[in-house]
């Protein structure tokens, strides 16, 4: 059965202060709510847990997704609240979170159904989550389950947490990168195409990887964007670009990226052997030469496309430039093959590093300031002049 959804508008959780008195009268009415039994009934509605977690912001995350069957609802436009408690397993206290949801008028049927998401950041330790959605007519939904969260200790110089049994409200932002906070100026290269050879469109979990890693880039490391170049392999053309701070142009590059159509591509395009890896070795040029940057970072999923690299652009790409890192992100494991940005990456030198989990994107910027850092410290003890080991 094919199922139809709608996105509630969901606005962040925001954390219910005890020690407040309209805290503590949502406190007593979340609990009530909670336990009674009877009141106005009870809705239809699942709610997964969110396991755990490290997400590509490098911030620790869990929380839940829950959707509602639409014909529970009348089709005029919809809100209701949703609360949560986390009580660690210490028994240091509970947290509260409260959260609204807004669903506009759209048709109702058992087949149409409304999704929408919340979460927060938990220290390491064990919790236990009670989660209520009340409507306006007093009907309800209730759930309950247990985690707990590890943190990695391959990460934890890197990454981090909430102090072991406390929870805090969710960040849309990384964490500060726990390092060196000497600026690197970073010029991007980012390669829109879909992990499917077939599709049409990116998928939103693409959209998302690739803005994550994006955004935690300069988040969460010292890196200052000196250009944002955003080719497409696949169409064969540069699609964006942008000089501005990433944060600024975040919005514009969304909105771009959800305009692109994968299934045709221009014939003159079609007609240059290797047009693809041209594009590419054109772009990181335009990056090194015109911004003059610290380093060039390439941020792709695996694009599939394993053709060999030309000769004449190896040797384009040979002396003393920028540092050059490719940011692969690869769903798949170490299954696929090398596409062409590794094997263009590896030609000029430059660095590798395939993001599988979101700890491999922490390890990754942790390397690539340690190799800046011994870049800077060469090119001080030998003088002026670029290092070797880039574009």
């Amino acid at each position: 059965m094919l199922l139809a959804a709608i996105a509630a508008t969901a606005w962040a959780q925001s954390p219910v202060d005890p020690e407040k008195t309209a805290g503590q009268a949502w406190i007593l009415t979340f609990e009530r709510d909670l336990t009674e039994t009877g009141g106005g009934g009870e809705l239809a509605c699942r709610v997964d847990r969110v396991a755990p977690g490290l997400d590509l912001s490098l911030r620790y995350r869990a929380g839940y997704y829950a959707a509602l069957p639409t014909s529970q609802f009348p089709p005029a436009p919809t809100s209701f609240s949703v609360g949560m408690r986390v009580t660690p397993a210490d028994g240091s206290g509970a947290y509260y979170f409260a959260q609204l949801a807004y669903v506009p008028a759209a048709p109702r049927g058992p087949d149409i159904v409304m999704n929408f998401s919340g979460g927060f950041e938990p220290g390491e330790g064990a919790y236990r989550v009670d989660w209520l959605l009340r409507d306006e007519r007093g009907r309800r939904c209730r759930k309950s389950w247990e985690f707990k969260l590890a943190v990695d200790v391959a990460t934890a110089s890197i990454v981090a947490p909430p102090a072991p049994g406390t929870v805090r409200r969710l960040m849309r932002e990384a964490p500060p990168f726990r390092g060196s906070r000497q600026p690197y100026r970073v010029a991007i290269v980012l390669n829109v195409s879909p992990l499917s050879p077939t599709a049409a469109r990116l998928s939103e979990k693409e959209q998302d990887a690739l803005l994550a890693t994006l955004n935690t880039l300069f988040e969460a490391a010292p890196f200052e964007a000196v250009l944002l170049s955003v080719v497409s392999l696949p169409k064969r053309r540069e699609v964006y670009r942008s000089e501005r701070p990433v944060a600024e142009s975040r919005a514009d590059l969304a909105r771009e990226m959800a305009k692109l159509e994968f299934a045709t591509v221009a014939l003159n395009s079609l007609r240059r052997p290797h047009n693809h890896v041209y594009l590419l070795a054109d772009a990181m040029q335009a990056a090194a030469g015109n911004a003059d940057p610290d380093a060039v970072v390439v941020i792709s999923h695996n694009t599939g496309e394993t053709g060999r690299i030309p000769q004449r652009l190896v040797e384009q790409v040979s002396g003393r430039r920028p540092m050059l890192f490719y940011l692969q992100l690869n769903d798949y494991g170490s299954d696929l093959l090398p596409d062409t940005i590794e094997k263009f990456t590896k030609a000029a030198g430059g660095r590798v590093f395939e993001i599988y989990k979101p700890k491999h994107l922490a390890l990754a910027l942790r390397n690539m300031v340690e190799a800046l850092e011994r870049s800077k410290a060469a090119h001080v003890a030998i003088g002026p002049g670029r290092p070797a080991g880039g574009l």
